[in-house]
């Protein structure tokens, strides 16, 4: 699962890569914070949070984050709002990381990301 997860990001990653190369002047600059939508601390998060507080954040949002799947889809969970809250709490997790780490909530889209900006 962990491998197909990389995969899919990787190859999603180079899909994007290879449409936004496709325009005249594109290019990545790895030099500035959230290059090609990378995560990223000290000089490459947006707000310059610390390495600590950057894993930190991430951390937590995505336990959280697998948290409330895990209850939203449970088996006596109300599956008319399992989406609604989900994507929800995506939207607030987003709203709160944005500015820390430039947010992923997901380990394989970092290092995806990462691939391409020359940062893995």
């Amino acid at each position: 699962y962990i491998i197909a997860q990389c995969v899919g990001a990787i190859a999603a990653a180079g899909t994007l890569y290879t449409i936004a190369s496709g325009k005249a002047g594109f290019a990545i600059d790895s030099t500035k914070a959230g290059a090609f939508a990378s995560n990223g601390f000290g000089a490459f998060s947006p707000d310059g949070y610390s390495l600590q507080a950057a894993f930190i954040a991430e951390f937590v949002l995505t336990l959280f984050f697998i948290l409330i799947i895990m209850g939203a889809t449970d088996k006596f969970a109300n599956s008319n709002f399992c989406g609604i809250v989900i994507g929800l709490t995506l939207t607030v997790i987003h709203l709160i990381s944005i500015p820390i780490t430039n947010t992923s909530v997901n380990p394989a889209r970092s290092l995806s990301q990462a691939l391409f900006v020359g940062g893995g």
